[in-house]
């Protein structure tokens, strides 16, 4: 059975308006015009007709390769956020965290919420530049900083005092920037259980002090693990701390915790002292009655074990340690964060003696977190944890579960998923994922964390296009179309990427670039000068202007009007065109100029030399077998028209 191919549509629309419009022009002045009409009128509807009828099958066709070439959703609806999406999220008001620019056009973006943060960016990464920085800069509320090497608070100390107008404290143990802004300032980490004993929360003493105790001898990560000796070692802790709070006169410190754990006499005559006490309903006694019996039984050595081990905890804080003086008593106390003034606490640490600030910087956020999370105000407080795999914090990540709910926002600061398994644990890590509202990837060089973030950002659906070209360059190539799943991003373009990776909690992912503090004003004009990088200010060209409002009374009206920042300039970005599909473009304009050839050569004839017209009749003088034309008549589709011969051709174009 041989295919009968289909009748060009071109042809019959062509068809059907020339031989229509010849029975529009054609008067019916005689039968034989009447009749020419007659025919015309046919041939036209005819023509018309086959236009009909095969019209929907190309429309039919021309809709489904279109639907063919648009992926489906089978395979996955994996996409970066557009236009649209951005716009839906509300990511352009100049309020909560700066998370960079938009890839697509360098808009800002800001993230407004009360979800915690993670920035995962490795070493020389740009995070300081590009997130810790401009956020504090942004920030004029309440916030808790922790400063490894002390370069967030040379370039953001003067701003945070002099424009954002924040009561501002140092604790700087070792001493970086005495030198250039004095003495730091003090905190107690005892201070909880002193004003729970002062206060008469007596309940709370031994609670309070259990507790720092697990902070300073964590439990096990690997169950199973042996428990015995740190359990033993927090009790001396504990007994140590209580019976020092309830018995001394003066303010207690770590000091002197450290000097009654060492000194097994005057440890031995506190537990017999103490065995007589009432203070807290016995509590004091029966513990030091069950240390007693640990201590006098002769035939073990548990009891120098236990001792031991609270010994070398605590050895950092002794009388000639670096940090007696930094924990002798409290200039401050952390609930002023969730004070009516603005706050901001900076936790300076030298690098070179993390072995000995390092539980120190975790005893201090902890610290910070009980007192944070034992405070009635609703006010906002912002806590940028800097490299937050150095120091370990005891239920760190529990507590992110409950801070937002008092009104707390963590921004999580990591260099490497297994330096943070190593100081808490693989578990912690998941936890940590799940409870960030917004991640920030800078610049992936792990492949495990690529593949994590790879699958992570989910699979889309491909549309591919596979070709049969032929034998040889004479036969017509041709395509065929296919779905399939691909990864939004493959691990190794994770890693190869220069984009920031930007994930907001049920919402699509944003690909962003980072923008330091350097390029926004007037970021770059209130910052310092980072004295690691020498004793110039940075300053690269401005990408972003913002406007602030004034902090003036007569500005907010005694504070009734909230004024928020605004973008008053951004630079655009500039993407470069695809110029891949432009030669079959043009070969589709091409296409489509040559089926119009024909009407547009018949105008221009027209135009040109007049309407065709056939020879209808003539007269001739002469024998009939060379006749010489006298008079000859045409008609066309504008009537009849005579001519003199004697050249009268059978089809002539006239006026």
């Amino acid at each position: 059975m041989t295919h009968r191919e289909e009748p060009s549509i071109f042809k019959s629309l062509l068809v059907a308006i020339i031989f229509g419009y010849a029975a529009s022009i054609i008067e019916p002045t005689d039968s034989d015009m009447a009749a020419a009409r007659l025919f015309c009128a046919f041939i036209a509807a005819y023509a018309a007709w086959s236009v009909v009828r095969h019209l929907p099958n190309p429309v039919y066709n021309w809709l489904k390769r279109r639907r063919a070439k648009k992926a489906s959703n089978r395979h996955g609806t994996a996409r970066w956020a557009i236009v649209k999406d951005i716009m839906a999220y509300g990511l352009h008001k100049v309020t909560g965290l700066f998370l960079g620019v938009w890839a697509g056009d360098g808009r800002p973006l800001f993230l407004d919420g009360e979800g915690h943060c993670m920035v995962y960016a490795p070493t020389r990464s740009g995070k300081t530049r590009n997130t810790v920085i401009p956020n504090i800069q942004n920030n004029y509320g309440a916030m808790l900083i922790t400063d490894i090497k002390g370069e967030l608070w040379d370039v953001t100390g003067d701003a945070c005092r002099s424009v954002q107008k924040n009561k501002i404290y140092r604790l700087d143990p070792a001493g970086l920037k005495n030198s250039t802004h004095g003495k730091a300032h003090r905190f107690n980490p005892l201070s909880l259980i002193i004003d729970a004993w002062k206060s008469g929360r007596h309940s709370d003493v031994i609670f309070e002090a259990k507790d720092i105790a697990k902070q300073f001898l964590p439990e096990p990560k690997v169950e199973g693990e042996n428990s015995y000796f740190p359990k033993g070692s927090r009790k001396v802790m504990v007994f140590a701390i209580i019976y020092l709070v309830v018995t001394s006169e003066k303010e207690v410190n770590l000091t002197m915790v450290v000097a009654l754990i060492q000194n097994n006499l005057e440890l031995e005559d506190a537990l017999r002292i103490a065995t007589c006490s009432d203070a807290l309903s016995g509590e004091l006694a029966s513990r030091a009655q069950s240390l007693l019996r640990t201590l006098e039984e002769k035939d073990s050595t548990h009891w120098q074990s236990f001792c031991e081990g609270a010994e070398q905890v605590l050895d950092i804080y002794g009388a000639s340690g670096l940090l007696a003086e930094s924990t002798s008593t409290s200039d401050f106390n952390f609930s002023e964060l969730k004070g009516k003034e603005p706050c901001k606490i900076y936790i300076l640490v030298d690098p070179t003696r993390m072995d000995v600030l390092a539980p120190w910087l975790g005893l201090i956020v902890w610290c910070m977190l009980k007192e944070l999370l034992s405070s009635d105000s609703r006010r906002e407080v912002i806590l940028m944890l800097d490299e937050t795999a150095n120091f370990r914090v005891d239920g760190l990540v529990e507590k992110l579960t409950i801070l937002a709910g008092y009104q707390c926002r963590a921004i999580t600061v990591l260099q490497s998923f297994s330096a943070f398994e190593k100081t808490y644990s693989r578990q912690d890590l998941d936890i940590l994922l799940d409870q960030c509202e917004c991640k920030i990837w800078l610049k992936v060089q792990s492949y495990r964390v690529a593949e994590m973030l790879s699958k992570s950002l989910g699979s889309a659906t491909q549309v591919n296009e596979h070709y049969h070209m032929g034998h040889d360059y004479r036969d017509l190539a041709q395509d065929s179309l296919g779905e399939m799943p691909r990864p939004l991003m493959t691990p190794d373009e994770v890693m190869r990427t220069p984009y920031a990776i930007i994930q907001l909690r049920g919402k699509y992912p944003i690909l962003a670039e980072t923008v330091g503090y350097d390029a926004v004003k007037p970021w770059n004009k209130w910052a310092g000068i980072n004295t690691l990088y020498g004793n110039k200010p940075f300053v690269s060209k401005t990408r972003i202007k913002l406007r602030y409002p004034s902090l003036a009374w007569w500005s907010t009206c005694f504070g009734l009007i909230k004024r928020t920042p605004k973008i008053v300039y951004y630079r655009r970005i500039r993407h470069k065109r695809d110029w891949s599909n432009l030669p079959f473009a043009l070969i589709h304009t091409v296409r489509a100029l040559l089926l119009l050839t024909p009407v547009v050569a018949l105008w221009w004839a027209i135009e040109t030399y007049g309407t065709p017209h056939v020879l209808w009749e003539y007269t001739y003088r002469g024998y009939s077998s060379n006749p010489i034309k006298e008079r000859c008549t045409y008609i066309g589709i504008d009537g009849q028209k005579t001519r003199f011969g004697p050249n009268c051709p059978f089809v002539k174009f006239m006026d």
